[in-house]
């Protein structure tokens, strides 16, 4: 029985391995200094954004991350799912397609006018998975500034 069950800070233990395996996955580096920091503040403060377990009778076999932002372009309130990660085993089920739908609308009830996400160019599985869900290439790039350092 899969459950998505929204984070608080008792469960920061139980995001950090599922996070590596994401960031090893995806080939991103994986400081787990920085995302314990970073989701801590997260964990603590549902006005910049919520994380959710996946879990499969108690046991937690991914997560997602959805922050809170604004934008002029989308008419307001807008949100990013900044992670979305589910273990292999549970791949090829439709959970991700229902953890994207439900995460579409916690945005819809908090006012969100506009979802949106980044993909790793060549993931075709992830992209045609987004797709399907209503995602369009906008065909813009995502660019990025470090403001503090590394």
């Amino acid at each position: 029985m899969i459950e998505f069950r929204l984070g608080n800070p008792d469960d920061l233990e139980r995001f950090l391995p599922l996070i590596q395996a994401y960031y090893r996955y995806d080939n991103h580096e994986y400081d787990e200094a920085k995302v314990r920091r970073a989701l801590n503040g997260l964990l603590h403060d549902a006005r910049s954004g919520l994380a959710w377990l996946i879990e499969d009778q108690d046991e937690a076999v991914g997560y997602a991350v959805v922050c809170f932002g604004y934008s002029l372009e989308f008419g307001g309130r807008d949100a990013f799912i900044d992670e979305l990660y589910l273990d292999e085993q549970h791949r090829g089920q439709g959970i991700g397609a229902r953890m994207i739908e439900h995460m579409a609308q916690v945005c819809r009830d908090q006012g969100v006018q506009a979802l949106h996400l980044e993909v790793m160019p060549g993931n075709n599985e992830v992209i045609r998975l987004y797709a399907r869900a209503g995602f369009v290439n906008r065909g813009s790039s995502l660019m990025s500034r470090y403001l503090t350092a590394q």
